[in-house]
């Protein structure tokens, strides 16, 4: 029997989903190299379909040239691989969509994001900044 490719795309997300959930916790090391290997999937799916990175990171690990500056093209398909591998990241505890692991905060602290002045292209560089009590 051949079975219809977005049930299988589904069942193995589902799959990886619940191993992800269950196995036991990673060690740091581990766990990094999971989140880098998510983000490295999940952004070969933007580079492919012609986003313009950013960022350092996204500029060292997939070229720029003939990029789409209007914007990434995706597919419905690309969308729902790439949302597919965030719910993957989230499971696995990595920070933001990112590669790195989200640090621990301590009680008594919350996460804040915080962004800088646009530049001319309008663009804005943004992170995040622990701060804890007043």
């Amino acid at each position: 029997m051949k079975w219809p490719k977005g049930i299988l795309s589904g069942f193995a997300a589902l799959i990886t989903t619940f191993v992800l959930a269950t196995m036991s916790p990673a060690g740091a090391g581990e766990k990094s190299n999971l989140c880098e290997s998510l983000w490295e999937k999940r952004n070969a799916i933007f580079a492919s379909a012609g986003h313009c990175f950013k960022t350092k990171k996204g500029k060292d690990n997939f070229s720029n040239q003939g990029c789409n500056k209007g914007g990434a093209k995706l597919t419905a398909r690309d969308k729902a691989q790439i949302n597919q591998i965030k719910g993957q990241e989230r499971a696995a505890g990595c920070g933001g969509g990112g590669s790195k692991p989200r640090p621990q905060v301590q009680a008594g602290c919350e996460r804040m994001k915080v962004c800088g002045e646009e530049d001319k292209n309008g663009d804005r560089l943004c992170g995040w900044r622990t701060v804890c009590g007043e």
